[in-house]
């Protein structure tokens, strides 16, 4: 071989690990985007990303594989002889006398007659390219600078991956499991109200997602619990508010579906069916006596709203709209319809799945580690008899004495001693303040 081309090729392989540096370098400069990218969103927004992307030390972790990428794609892309005798050349300051001499070379038949330029020529190339070290030759153009910029990105990357995510530590994998087998079963518990297991199925959902965040955690289970006590304070309010109606049969209805007693509360829908109708010998009820009671029974529907009792709701605005018609025996269905919806609501199995949600929520709060969730409050309650107890928000009140207050007044003293007025939810006080 000739010593030229010999000497040519050492100088081509350090050329080729030079320019594989340098490429390596623009590859982690261009990957300290997304990184960049991938460390802002982990930090503000982890769920937006895969579990693997959202480890801390994901993003720092594209800069070597940038490196890799430009490394491989340049060595694959190689580099010439032509290329390493220009850069030789501008190295050594030697005016192009390697890259002449090459092209020399090209041109000849063989390797040992030099036609035209005489053997001054090559042979001065030889000794030039023979007195060169390839380690020591300034073949790099831009390996500080990129240098400079990779080790920029390192550092401010390594700095990001120290900055904790906003929205927490991730969930462990079998914290996380525990967490899942404790709500899963209230998503199908009927007696739960809808917006009670749609916050669990919300819940579920997330932490079986790969790199649930303590903070997700911490907020869904919360809304399961806030969602429970809504529906049990919902299920009070409009206990109360039912069962401060002028018409005793909605009374009746309230307290069996208190008691969980279905027959009593059709059998009480039935007996103001008739009444609305006239039915069993008895006069009708006028219009302005069915416009009161459908005002009493729209007043529970915010309440029932409010809880997520979504059938309740309806069942109430129904009956309302039933009651308030000139066709009063079309309320028979309405009326009947909102007894079921009553104690399947009202009921002790609504009461139990409630207290039941509230304390599933809790063990699998400690299931993730988290704290417990402290009372939504406390309530005085209200009345004569209270002495100023202190009842917790969601504790179960009983309509049955009021109830039974009212029955002993009458519809008709209460159609006389209280003015139309008054709020549907207000008449039990008014009775109870004025005697009744």
């Amino acid at each position: 071989m000739d010593p030229l081309l010999a000497s040519l090729k050492r100088i081509r392989r350090r050329l080729l690990a030079v320019r594989a540096a340098e490429a390596g370098l623009a590859g982690a400069a261009v990957a300290a985007a997304p990184a960049l990218v991938v460390s802002a969103l982990r930090i503000a927004l982890p769920r937006a990303l895969p579990a693997t992307l959202a480890h801390p030390a994901a993003a720092p972790a594209l800069l070597p594989v940038g490196f890799l990428l430009g490394c491989i794609v340049r060595l694959v892309v190689g580099v010439s002889l032509r290329e390493a005798a220009r850069a030789a050349d501008r190295a050594g300051r030697l005016d192009d006398r390697l890259a002449t001499a090459l092209e020399v070379l090209a041109r000849t038949p063989g390797q040992g007659a030099v036609s035209g330029l005489g053997p001054r020529l090559l042979a001065d190339a030889r000794g030039a390219a023979s007195g060169l070290d390839p380690r020591r030759l300034p073949l790099s153009r831009t390996l500080s600078r990129r240098g400079r910029a990779a080790l920029g990105a390192t550092v401010v990357l390594s700095a990001l991956a120290l900055v904790p995510s906003l929205a927490g530590q991730p969930v462990e994998r079998p914290a996380a499991d525990r967490a899942v087998r404790a709500l899963a079963p209230l998503a199908e518990e009927e007696a739960l109200a809808p917006a009670v297991r749609q916050a669990v199925r919300q819940a579920v959902a997330d932490l079986r997602r790969a790199g649930a965040r303590r903070q997700d955690a911490e907020g869904r289970t919360a809304t399961v619990r806030r969602a429970a006590e809504a529906a049990r304070q919902a299920r009070r309010k409009v206990r109360d508010v039912l069962a401060s109606t002028p018409a005793q049969e909605v009374r009746r209805m309230v307290r069996a579906a208190a008691e969980g007693d279905p027959a009593g509360a059709e059998d009480a829908a039935r007996d103001l069916a008739d009444r609305l109708a006239g039915g069993a010998g008895g006069a009708s009820m006028g219009p302005a006596a069915r416009d009161r009671l459908g005002d009493s029974l729209g007043a529970a529907v915010p309440h029932a709203r409010d809880g997520g009792l979504a059938d309740l709701e309806r069942a109430l605005a129904e009956a309302a709209r039933a009651v308030r018609s000139e066709d009063a025996g079309k309320a028979a269905g309405p009326l009947r319809r909102l007894a079921g919806t009553m104690v399947h609501a009202l009921g002790p199995e609504g009461e139990k799945a409630v207290a039941d949600a509230v304390e599933t929520v809790d063990r699998a709060r400690r299931a993730l580690g988290l704290a417990p969730i402290s009372p939504a409050g406390t309530a005085v309650a209200a009345g004569p008899d209270a002495g100023g107890k202190a009842v917790a928000e969601g504790e179960r009140e009983t309509p049955t004495e009021s109830a039974g207050q009212d029955e002993a007044v009458g519809e008709g003293t209460s159609d006389v001693t209280i003015p139309d007025a008054v709020r549907p939810e207000d008449r039990d006080v008014v009775r109870r303040y004025f005697g009744g």
